[in-house]
């Protein structure tokens, strides 16, 4: 018995000594490392969930709101897995660490997540397993809008998000093929059309046009398509 106690014991302390400690970034002027740990001292906010099952109840999240990493017009969260979410900076948005006064666990989304204010979109933007934050200008990116089921805001370092986190963090990459902005955005089944909205004018296509042709977008002093004339990319169209 124990043999089987100190063995027991001896995992379970290899486990935690593998455990590696969860840590996100954030890009504003520069590229910061956050540990988890580091940000429950700062200034910790909530933000109430009502949840409506067989009874109505009530959820506490606690963490450390967005705004207090950076500024900008819009902030890009972007998880483990690459997915992103783009939320504008005046929304209350919190990079949540606990759940009712407890660390939030993996089958919540964490250690870390966000919580955003309940009167703003739906709960899909409660994006989970947060590894970076970015705060974006808006002279600087464009926007995906209309029939999609993720409204985006993408900034030139964004298009790296084809390749990996790691390239996001470094900017390695100017190009990406354009399908994988709009799936990123998810057009909905009933979109037809695609317009790009530039500073000189509005040009239009079908979907199954810009998907057959898979042009290029390039950021290069602003955002471009070469193959469709199209300069200084603002705005993203889906109907």
């Amino acid at each position: 018995m124990k043999r089987l106690l100190l063995f027991l014991f001896l995992i379970l302390g290899l486990g935690c000594i593998h455990q590696v400690p969860w840590t996100f970034h954030v890009i504003d002027d520069g590229v910061t490392e956050y540990a988890l740990d580091s940000i429950a001292s700062k200034d910790i906010s909530t933000i109430e969930e009502t949840l409506v099952e067989k009874e109505i109840k009530k959820v506490t999240w606690e963490g450390v709101l967005a705004r207090e990493f950076g500024e900008g017009d819009t902030i890009n969260f972007i998880s483990q897995d690459g997915y992103l979410v783009s939320i504008p900076y005046n929304v209350d948005v919190i990079l949540a660490f606990r759940k009712e006064g407890n660390p939030i666990g993996e089958e919540d989304g964490g250690p870390l997540k966000i919580i955003v204010d309940p009167t703003y979109g739906c709960k899909c933007n409660w994006l989970k397993y947060l590894r970076i934050v970015e705060f974006v200008d808006k002279e600087d990116s464009f926007s995906v809008y209309g029939d999609v089921f993720n409204l985006l805001t993408f900034s030139p370092r964004d298009l790296n998000l084809h390749y990996g986190l790691e390239d996001v963090l470094a900017n390695t990459s100017n190009e990406v093929p354009l399908v994988f902005v709009l799936d990123k955005a998810i057009t909905k089944e009933n979109a037809t059309t695609i317009t790009f909205v530039t500073e000189d004018g509005r040009y239009t296509y079908t979907l199954q046009e810009i998907r057959d042709m898979n042009p290029t977008l390039i950021y290069d002093n602003g955002f471009c398509i070469i193959e469709l004339g199209i300069v200084n990319l603002k705005g993203i169209k889906i109907e």
